[in-house]
């Protein structure tokens, strides 16, 4: 986006005077001083700040960028591009903990009625694991270091269980889960992942990561009397690699089991809306 020129360091000049904007414009201002100040800008254009700033954060401090990522999540869209803080959640549980904290209430105990900063923290960091598919542990290629991984997994549901939020932490450590790529040979979840969960033994991750996967699916379009024919597909895919795994490694078995059911529920649904589409049509 900027090069040096004439010997002088554009990037080096723009950085701070980029990152300076961002945080005059986080100070709250009053009426029409505020509409003007905002005027015309969108995610579009923060995302064209942000980007800049990636490319740059040796420059500005991965420190200070995460900052101003985590200030600016509610202007950035519903998927924002912020690889800093997705690194940070990957490496960092007590961030991912941070995080957590910041949506959910303590489990045990009543929380006050949180307040507008409470109330956008909380905004942000839905955003931000709803956004986040990298698992900790994974590099570039997609290759899970297991023990990375299981490190930082202990180390979260301990932070987790301190901030008593053990219960809701362990369903997003599930959700990340759910976005780890298949193996070479395409099994899935792969075998990092399959030990993790037998180490971890438990039912909330397990649903965090069936109810993650299941989502992913997103909006599927099909003829109207297509009926259940590819959730019948996919449940049965789930269940013959659940069969695969139950022997070493019952833990992933039981998240194929619980994705089988899911879909094998909507197959049914799907053969009966298309049976009486079919019998309306013969009236």
């Amino acid at each position: 986006m900027v090069a040096a020129l004439g010997g002088v360091d554009l990037a080096g000049e723009l950085v701070p005077l980029v990152a300076e904007a961002l945080d005059a414009l986080l100070v709250p201002l009053s009426g029409a001083d505020a509409e003007s100040q905002l005027d015309g800008l969108g995610s579009y254009d923060f995302g064209q700040l942000f980007e800049f700033l990636e490319q740059h954060r040796e420059t500005l401090g991965i420190q200070r960028l995460g900052q101003l990522e985590w200030a600016y999540l509610g202007a950035l869209g519903h998927e924002p591009s912020v690889p800093t803080l997705y690194e940070a959640l990957a490496e960092d549980p007590a961030f991912f903990v941070r995080v957590v904290s910041a949506i959910y209430k303590p489990h045990s105990a009543e929380a006050a009625e949180p307040d507008d900063a409470a109330r956008r923290a909380a905004e942000n960091g839905f955003h931000l694991l709803s956004a986040w598919h990298r698992v900790p542990g994974e590099a570039d290629d997609g290759i899970i270091d297991e023990e990375a991984l299981r490190t930082w997994a202990e180390k979260a549901r301990e932070l987790l269980a301190a901030a008593d939020r053990l219960q809701a932490g362990e369903g997003q450590i599930g959700a990340i889960l759910a976005y780890a790529h298949q193996d070479a040979d395409g099994a899935w979840p792969p075998e990092p992942v399959r030990n993790a969960l037998e180490h971890l033994d438990s039912r909330a991750v397990e649903r965090g990561m069936a109810t993650a996967k299941y989502n992913s699916r997103g909006v599927v379009s099909k003829s109207i009397d297509a009926g259940g024919e590819a959730e019948h597909e996919l449940a049965d895919g789930f269940e013959k690699q659940a069969k695969g795994f139950r022997d070493r490694w019952p833990r992933s078995a039981a998240v194929l089991g619980d994705l089988a059911a899911s879909y094998r529920r909507d197959a049914r649904r799907g053969d009966e809306e298309a049976e009486q589409r079919r019998q309306g049509f013969d009236r």
